[in-house]
């Protein structure tokens, strides 16, 4: 069974407050439950992402060149989003297909 960490980027002296740090380093997705495309709070493009459904098969992945993903193509469910910066840095938060 995989076991899944959030991202650390380093030394906590960086931020001033949880809330900060958290701005930083989560990910935001909407709207989610999402329909047929999924959107970012920030700009991801260049990343590289992947959807894995809750066994941890990698249903559709890809190269962010908009701030959206398509998602109309998968089946209803609760799957995980990993993003992946150039640095290898990154970011993973559920994501529900409806």
């Amino acid at each position: 069974m995989p076991v899944w960490f959030w991202p650390w980027y380093g030394d906590c002296s960086q931020w001033n407050s949880i809330d900060e740090y958290y701005s930083h380093t989560s990910l935001v997705l909407f709207p989610n439950p999402v329909l047929s495309r999924l959107y970012f709070d920030k700009d991801y493009t260049e990343c590289s992402y992947s959807i894995l459904n809750v066994c941890g098969k990698i249903i559709q992945q890809g190269w962010l060149e908009t701030n959206s993903i398509a998602v109309d193509n998968i089946p209803n469910g609760i799957y995980l989003l990993n993003l992946t910066d150039k640095a290898n840095n990154s970011l993973i938060a559920k994501l529900i297909k409806q």
